[in-house]
């Protein structure tokens, strides 16, 4: 790719959690579409106790899992 703009490119769109007794960042949920992840993201904001995560974010990553962007957090 012209360039190597792609690892800059955003993939795929993220929900990652964290939780105080573990190293970074972890999986939770993906999609393609951010406006389908927010949706789910928003349930997830009501269930936060229930869940047990200490915070979570949902973002943009590249290919290569880097994070691009953080639209929303709690």
């Amino acid at each position: 790719i012209p360039g190597g703009d792609y690892m800059k490119r955003i993939d795929h769109y993220v929900i990652l959690g964290k939780k105080s007794h573990s190293d970074g960042w972890y999986f939770i949920d993906g999609y393609k579409t951010l406006a389908t992840l927010r949706k789910r993201f928003d349930i997830m904001r009501k269930s936060l106790p229930v869940l047990n995560h200490d915070s979570i974010i949902l973002c943009s990553r590249d290919y290569d899992k880097n994070i691009l962007k953080i639209y929303d957090e709690f």
